[in-house]
């Protein structure tokens, strides 16, 4: 198990910080994306197609890809795209207290 730990930890700590782009780990396991800091395939911000092939998340009415509460890595995510409300602990994009 801790062979396949280690090289994904290296994974997130080698990506670029610059721009959404693949990572891999010097093993070649794993592919980062290194804008958002979550497997590659399963970067919802990159591959959009994710949320309609995931389907919606029951319990918060919102694509089960991009379920914040649910995937909690996920805010790292939304705070790179430059969309987390920090005020109310939400995407921006889905804040209705703040209206945008």
């Amino acid at each position: 198990m801790h062979a396949r730990i280690i090289p994904l930890l290296l994974a997130l700590t080698l990506g670029t910080a610059a721009g959404c782009g693949k990572a891999a780990d010097p093993a070649g396991d794993v592919a980062m994306c290194a804008k958002h800091h979550l497997l590659d395939a399963d970067c919802p911000f990159c591959h959009k197609d994710l949320a309609a092939k995931r389907g919606e998340c029951k319990e918060h009415g919102v694509p089960e890809a991009l379920c914040w509460v649910c995937s909690p890595s996920l805010v790292a995510a939304y705070k790179a795209e430059g969309d987390w409300c920090s005020e109310h602990a939400v995407p921006e994009s889905r804040c209705k207290q703040c209206g945008k």
